[in-house]
């Protein structure tokens, strides 16, 4: 299993990430997961900004969640799940069956890259993200806080002085471990190594 997570997509942050990936980016066939962004956000968009972080465009494949019984067995290197809301994320993932999907990638190795709501995806809960994300108006009856757990803690994106006082409480609350990723770093998970970079 190899996790790498992040708060924001850009050129740094991927220059960080490229030594960890197992082929150079131009060769790695991605799986793209757009879930936590709004609709508006086009699909050739999101392949233009792939691409301008080092993949191909012929490489990269946007999921759909409409149709995510055609994003099963895919013959991928990588799955890279975006930002925005992680409760909007969680909740169409959840909707489609896809949460699974992204689970049942990680256990065959398939790398994970996770940016902020997506970072989020993988840990243990959510919960501790309702006054930093907000729940959206559409997720009312929104209670299932719990992510799909291949993290062994919670996670704080974008960390900084405005995050603080979330940290503090999670870390009084001791329900789990809580790591923190600023906008300059990436969290490396592998099998049963963490590093911070």
């Amino acid at each position: 299993m190899k996790l790498i997570l992040c708060s924001i997509s850009d050129e740094h942050i991927f220059g960080k990430i490229k030594p960890f990936l197992y082929k150079p980016m131009e060769e790695i066939k991605v799986l793209v997961i757009p879930c936590a962004l709004p609709v508006s956000v086009r699909e050739r968009k999101i392949i233009k900004n792939t691409a301008k972080l080092g993949f191909s465009e012929e490489n990269i494949t946007v999921f759909k969640a409409d149709t995510p019984d055609l994003f099963k067995n895919l013959d991928i290197d990588l799955v890279y799940t975006l930002g925005g809301n992680t409760f909007l994320l969680l909740s169409l993932l959840r909707r489609c069956g896809f949460d699974k999907e992204i689970a049942a990638y990680i256990e065959k190795g398939i790398p994970y890259i996770g940016a902020s709501a997506g970072a989020h995806l993988v840990t243990k809960d959510t919960r501790h993200l309702i006054p930093i994300d907000g729940t959206p108006d559409t997720l009312k009856n929104f209670d299932d806080f719990s992510a799909l757990g291949f993290l062994d803690g919670i996670l704080f994106c974008h960390f900084g002085p405005d995050r603080q006082k979330y940290y503090e409480k999670a870390i009084a609350d001791n329900k789990f471990k809580v790591y923190t990723l600023t906008d300059r770093e990436i969290l490396v998970i592998e099998n049963n190594n963490i590093a911070k970079y």
